[in-house]
């Protein structure tokens, strides 16, 4: 009976906590930047099997989305606000595959270089960072294994990324974007500027009029006028969220 005990109470263990689900972790670092010459910061959600299926001769290669935060959040928000919990839950229940999830330090920049040209973080972004993650990551580097999200702040860096960058991404979303259907008027603007992010350009506003035009309902097409990209499709999926999903050929 005393042998037998260990197993009883094994399998009893069992029984209480079910079965176990590998988790991922997440991975934060900093990258000293020649174009902003200055240390930004950014964390990395890895897939469970991220360090076996890196390993080896043959290392596997995952897909990335990248996504920028809003103002006044950070690098860690998305997996500090929830986000973690709920990319376990669909990755537990089957509903996504494995991936990684890349959060840049964007502060206040809206994710452009500015009117004055000292701070380039479209640069930074597209140059120095991506290079840097994919030079330092098992990351699959074909525009299909590439996708890019936001919120707020981070919503309209995402979909400008996007339609500068059809090349570079095949999907993108935002949720709750920060778009301004009109230009500010020169006292207005100037407040903005002052108070909210001095450094960024009026072409953060002003663009959104360049993407976005004539939308037909609060659910609906929205047609694109940017001549300069491949875009063929932009649908809003929510009113709520005001979620984009943009599909793109190139």
């Amino acid at each position: 009976m005393r042998r037998c005990l260990p197993w009883l109470v094994l399998l009893l263990v069992a029984l209480l906590v079910g079965p176990c689900h590998a988790q991922g972790r997440i991975d934060c670092n900093a990258l000293q930047s020649h174009i902003l010459s200055e240390t930004v910061h950014y964390c990395v959600m890895l897939p469970p099997d991220y360090d076996a299926a890196t390993a080896g001769h043959s290392p596997r290669r995952y897909p990335v989305l990248y996504f920028l935060h809003g103002l006044g959040d950070n690098e860690q928000t998305l997996f500090k606000g929830g986000g973690w919990d709920l990319i376990q839950d669909l990755r537990q229940k089957g509903q996504i595959s494995d991936f990684l999830i890349v959060a840049p330090e964007g502060r206040r920049s809206f994710y452009i270089n500015s009117a004055d040209g000292r701070v380039r973080y479209s640069d930074f972004f597209i140059r120095e960072f991506i290079p840097y993650l994919e030079s330092h990551y098992s990351i699959r580097r074909e525009r299909s294994a590439r996708a890019i999200s936001g919120f707020s702040m981070g919503g309209y860096g995402a979909l400008r990324f996007a339609f500068a960058h059809p090349e570079l991404f095949s999907s993108v979303s935002a949720q709750s974007a920060a778009l301004i259907a009109e230009p500010p008027q020169p006292e207005t603007e100037h407040r903005y500027k002052r108070q909210v992010c001095p450094s960024i350009s009026t072409a953060a506003v002003r663009m959104t009029s360049d993407l976005i035009k004539e939308p037909r309902n609060s659910i609906g097409n929205f047609r694109l006028r940017a001549s300069n990209t491949n875009i063929t499709s932009i649908q809003a999926t929510t009113a709520v969220s005001i979620s984009w999903h943009i599909s793109a050929k190139c």
